[in-house]
Parts: C-alpha cells; sequence; structure tokens
C-alpha cells in the first residue's frame, strides 16, 4: 500500500499498523495499482474491497446502551469486550458507586 501521493509514492502503510494513524480516516480513500509485470495492462478481476474493523474502547454507562447489539461496542473496566448483553448491563449495574438510575 502507498501513501496519498499515489504512484511512485514512498509512505507505506499496512493493516497491521493501521491502528498507529492519528489523522482522521473519514473521507475519499482510493487503491493505486502498479502494473509492473510485463504485458502492460489487465485488470482488477471482481472489484476490489476494504473491511474495516474497529475495536471498542469505551465503558458503557446506560443499560440501554448494552440492548440491541450495543453491547458489542463497549468494553469492560479490564478493556476487554462484552461477551454477551446481560455481561454488560451486570457491568453497568454493578460500576454504578453514585446510585443513579442507569437504565435509560
Amino acid at each position: 500500500m502507498f501513501g496519498g501521493s499515489g504512484a511512485g509514492g514512498t509512505e507505506a502503510a499496512t493493516f497491521s499498523n493501521a491502528g498507529a494513524i492519528t489523522t482522521n480516516p473519514n473521507g475519499t480513500w482510493s487503491l493505486y495499482v502498479i502494473d509492473d509485470t510485463a504485458p502492460t495492462g489487465g485488470s482488477i478481476s471482481g472489484g476490489w474491497s476494504l473491511d474495516i474493523t474497529t475495536t471498542a474502547t469505551q465503558q458503557p454507562t446506560r443499560i440501554a446502551q448494552c440492548k440491541n447489539g450495543g453491547w458489542k461496542n463497549f468494553v469492560d473496566s479490564h478493556g476487554k469486550p462484552f461477551k454477551s448483553q446481560n455481561a454488560c448491563t451486570d457491568f453497568v449495574e454493578n460500576n454504578d458507586d453514585q446510585g443513579n438510575d442507569n437504565s435509560h
């Protein structure tokens, strides 16, 4: 993969170090291809795609955040993803040290 300059670019990025990227990833992404094998010409059969997987970094503060699959977007106090909605709601209930109503 090449950086933003496209053909002839020297800035390399890989999926293994993508977590170190600190700029905003939103916007237009481009795919640049170098044909370095004779004969020139060709195609990318079937097109191309980019799958992005993110990691949750926040802890839930309300039970409602855990419902309807929302639990998949949160982690516990050790940074580990929840394995179920029940684990997420239990975390919210057990980590409210101020007596708040976290049901909403």
